[in-house]
């Protein structure tokens, strides 16, 4: 089920830090969500208990949202097959929280690495141990944050137009296989920007799917979409960004039949 063969709560990870001092369980929980984004804590990844893989910018998302008792959406998972946007209400971050696991291989190490030796036990290790054992302690605060989690952004931002660009023209190639009349996609390469579509010729009949009666035009949305990647112009989740698009097209071409948001989004 999972990529890890240790799996331990990610929770737990967090109160083994704090221990019975859960007011300290808030800074144990975003420090070590700092250090997942920068790779040293967890470096064989989040996953569910159904067995998913997560990305940890959405963690630290989540953790931050239950900061501040706010919603959150999960956004995009990756992995090594490429970008899985995620189609998800809002919902509570500490259930999400709940979800995860971890290696506790890898919790077992980051802990070995930053937590303090155990206290002397030596001629009177009993008394002396009892006196410097201290409170619970915290993961250290991951330096430069703020500049690992632009770059690591960044980087999910350009996956996912990779993904698209590798998307996109199989999606429309489909489309246009499926209609009726023959249509010809608005491929947009990876490495050239976007560019609008070309005004459609005046009252065209409607490119017509497999299902009759129902016109479709998810070969422009598909070109928006694309459009929007490359400006870096995305929603916080699959669902909003079809609704989006719906929208986009109503607007664009007020008198065609848009495609509704759960077609774009499927």
């Amino acid at each position: 089920m999972f990529d890890i063969d240790d799996p331990v709560a990610f929770l737990t990870v967090v109160r083994q830090w704090v221990g019975e001092d859960q007011h300290r369980a808030p800074a144990a929980l975003m420090r070590l969500c700092e250090w997942a984004v920068e790779g040293t804590f967890a470096p064989s990844g989040f996953h569910r208990t159904t067995g998913e893989r997560v990305d940890p910018l959405d963690v630290l998302d989540a953790a931050r949202a239950a900061m501040k008792g706010e919603s959150f959406t999960e956004q995009w998972n990756l992995d090594d097959r490429g970008l899985h946007p995620v189609a998800a209400l809002p919902g509570d971050p500490r259930e999400f929280l709940g979800t995860l696991v971890v290696s506790a291989a890898d919790a077992k190490h980051f802990r070995g690495k930053f937590a303090p030796p155990p206290p002397f036990r030596g001629l009177f290790g009993s008394i002396i141990g009892r006196h410097s054992a201290g409170p619970p302690t915290l993961p250290p605060r991951c330096p430069n944050f703020a500049d690992i989690e632009q770059r690591a952004k960044e980087d999910r931002l350009k996956k996912a137009k990779e993904a698209v660009s590798q998307w996109a023209p199989a999606k429309a190639a489909s489309v246009a296989q499926d209609s009726a009349e023959p249509c010809v996609p608005i491929v947009v390469s990876p490495h050239q920007p976007a560019v609008a579509a070309p005004p459609p010729p005046p009252e065209p009949p409607p490119a017509v799917t497999g299902t009759p009666g129902r016109p479709s035009h998810i070969d422009m949305v598909v070109a928006e979409f694309q459009r929007r990647v490359e400006a870096g112009d995305l929603a916080s989740s699959l669902a909003e960004q079809s609704r989006l698009l719906e929208d986009w097209f109503h607007q664009t071409h007020p008198g065609k039949q848009a495609p509704t948001a759960k077609t774009i989004e499927n």
